[in-house]
């Protein structure tokens, strides 16, 4: 398990500084969120959310780009705040797509997360909780300039069905938020 961990953090450290595509795109982004703790399963259209809040920040770098898909590095830092108190680190790998004349895009981002402690939600709900789990994101963003957009995002930490420290549950979080490009 830490030589996976290990090899993500290089592999993530490595692609950030690789060469963008254009020198005249902005490649870089900053973003702050604010989200809602959803219960265990996501259900849809609406959400049953708890008591339990994060913000956090999130540095999200572009490492290549085609004509319609894209490459990035997504990081975040998140506090929670309600029924949990601690933070969270993330960082994923995310493919994104862009649709709707480029104004509108949508990510998928696989990584691995990180807890100050074990979270109280998903120490409640499951058996074996751990610090470490995996971190799947899926972003929706629209344009509003050319260089800030909104943001909707799923949050997810799990164990992957048992194959992270045998966490067969997680957790789920729905954010909004504002980014902006340089």
């Amino acid at each position: 398990m830490k030589n996976a961990i290990l090899s993500l953090s290089l592999a993530c450290l490595t692609l950030g500084f690789s060469n963008p595509v254009a020198a005249n795109e902005k490649n870089n982004a900053l973003s702050i969120f604010r989200g809602t703790v959803t219960e265990d399963e996501l259900k849809f259209p609406i959400p049953n959310f708890e008591d339990s809040g994060q913000i956090g920040i999130n540095y999200n770098r572009s490492l290549k780009r085609f004509s319609r898909v894209g490459f990035e590095l997504d990081t975040s830092l998140f506090k929670y705040f309600g029924d949990q108190d601690h933070w969270e680190v993330n960082a994923a790998l995310a493919v994104r797509f862009y649709i709707i004349k480029n104004r509108v895009s949508f990510a998928v981002g696989d990584g691995i997360s990180f807890a100050s402690e074990i979270p109280e939600l998903e120490r409640r709900r499951h058996i074996h909780t751990s610090k470490i789990l995996n971190f799947v994101v899926l972003d929706l963003a629209y344009d509003v300039t050319k260089s800030n957009s909104l943001a909707l995002r799923w949050h997810h930490r799990s164990g992957m069905w048992g194959l992270i420290n045998d966490v067969a549950g997680g957790s789920n979080s729905v954010q909004f938020g504002a980014r902006h490009r340089f």
